[in-house]
This record gives structure tokens, sequence and C-alpha cells, in this order.
């Protein structure tokens, strides 16, 4: 296995990805999403997707397969007393192993000075 670094927007946070893949086109991909700290608000546009931790499902499509990649869209992820964090996601599809696509990554968030946590 190896690990990837996620490009964040704001403020430098890290983002680890450890990948596996499997050689099967159009399948399902699965991004298990964490943050530091736990519970962060997790939002795509203007809609709530969930808190973390919580398990991303995405479809890998033929181009994207034949690409080997897929670009998640842009996810914002905030809790309150913290900066929020934009989220680009390109993950690898790399072929060779059965296990399916998926991915771990931790979003740590960056406290904002002065400001109450929950």
């Amino acid at each position: 296995m190896k690990s990837i670094q996620l490009s964040l927007s704001l403020f430098g946070a890290v983002v680890l990805l450890t990948t596996g893949c499997a050689a099967i086109y159009q399948q399902d991909c699965r991004v298990y999403l964490l943050s530091e700290p736990s519970g962060a608000e997790i939002w795509k546009d203007e809609f709530y997707i969930g808190k973390t931790p919580y398990l991303l499902r995405y479809t890998a499509t033929t181009i994207e397969d034949e690409q080997g990649y897929l670009r998640v869209p842009p996810l914002v992820i905030k809790k309150t007393g913290y900066k929020p964090q934009l989220l680009e996601m390109e993950l690898d599809l790399e072929k060779g192993e059965e296990e399916g696509y998926y991915w771990e990554g931790t979003v740590v968030l960056e406290e904002i000075p002065g400001e109450e946590t929950k």
C-alpha cells in the first residue's frame, strides 16, 4: 500500500490517504474520512453530507478507470472553533489488487485562536 497527500486549499491541513485498488472498472470507491478533532461536518456546496468519521462512496466510470484516477467533487470540512478546510481529492485507481477501491484519510483542522471549540 502507498500513501498519497491530498490537496487542501486552506492553512496547510494535512490529509494522508492509503490506497488499495482493483482492476474492475465502474467499481465502488470508498473513502473513510476522519478528522482531528472528530465530529467535523462535511459539506458539498450547500448540501450537508454528515459528520466525521464518515464513509464516502463514489463510482469510478469506465473513463476514470482508463485515466487511472477519480476526481472527487470538492468538499468543505468544518467544525465550530476551527478554520474550515476545502478538501480536493484525486483518487489513484492503480490496478493490481483485488480488495476494491478503498482509501482512508484524516483532515487535521486548525483551531481559531480565542474561539470556543465544541
